[in-house]
C-alpha cells in the first residue's frame, strides 16, 4: 500500500541530516506514515506550527525517509512512526523502541487515518 509522508521537529525546520540521522533521540526529526496523501494534509494542517508560530511539520517525500542519513531504505513503521532497522536485527534498537513509545504518548494521532 503507498504511503503518504510527513516529518516533525520541534527544532523546527534544518536540514534532515543535521542531526545524523533518525536514530533514537539524537535526532529532533520523527518521520511518519499516513495511508492517503488527505491524512497526512490533514495532520500537518494541524501540527505544522509551534505556539511561538514557528513550522515544526511538513510533507515529506519517501526518498527524504529512505536517505540513508535518515531511516534508510530498509526503514519500518511502527505506530505510524518511520524507524531505522538495524542491519544485524532486522529491526529497530532498543533507543529507538523507546523513543517512539515516549513520543507516541504526546501526540494524539485519535482522528487521522494513521498506521497504529
Amino acid at each position: 500500500m503507498r504511503k503518504a509522508y510527513a516529518w516533525y521537529n520541534v527544532y523546527g525546520k534544518i536540514a534532515f541530516s543535521s542531526f545524523g540521522g533518525n536514530s533514537g533521540g539524537s535526532n529532533g526529526y520523527v518521520f511518519m506514515a499516513f495511508n492517503s496523501a488527505a491524512a497526512r494534509d490533514a495532520w500537518v494542517d494541524d501540527h505544522c506550527y509551534d505556539d511561538s508560530g514557528n513550522i515544526i511539520a511538513g510533507k515529506a517525500s519517501r526518498s527524504d525517509v529512505e536517505d540513508s542519513r535518515n531511516c534508510g531504505r530498509n526503514f519500518t513503521v511502527i505506530d505510524g512512526i518511520c524507524c531505522r532497522v538495524n542491519g544485524w536485527t532486522g529491526s529497530p534498537d532498543d533507543d529507538d523502541l523507546h523513543y517512539i513509545s515516549d513520543f507516541s504518548g504526546v501526540r494524539d494521532f485519535g482522528k487521522y487515518e494513521n498506521d497504529k
